[in-house]
C-alpha cells in the first residue's frame, strides 16, 4: 500500500499551479478535466521525461486533430 502525504498533494498542485501560470493564461470549466489529466499524466511520468515523449509520439502516430469552425455545433 502506498503512503499518500501532504508533501505529495502539494507538489502535484505545484505543477498544476506552475503550468497555468506558465503555459496557460486561462483555464476554463468546460476544458478543466482534460487540463487536470494532462496535468496528472505529467506528475505520473514525472522522473521519465524522455520516456514520456517517446510513448506521446507514439501515441499520435495515426491520429490526426480536427477542428470546428466557429459558429459551428458539436457532432452528436
Amino acid at each position: 500500500m502506498t503512503s499518500i502525504h501532504i508533501n505529495t498533494a502539494e507538489s502535484f498542485f505545484s505543477i498544476v499551479k506552475r503550468g497555468i501560470i506558465g503555459n496557460y493564461d486561462h483555464v476554463s470549466e468546460e476544458h478543466l478535466h482534460r487540463d487536470m489529466l494532462e496535468f496528472d499524466y505529467r506528475y505520473n511520468t514525472l522522473s521519465r521525461d524522455f520516456d514520456r515523449m517517446a510513448g506521446s509520439i507514439l501515441g499520435i502516430v495515426g491520429k490526426g486533430l480536427t477542428y470546428r469552425r466557429a459558429g459551428e455545433s458539436r457532432p452528436q
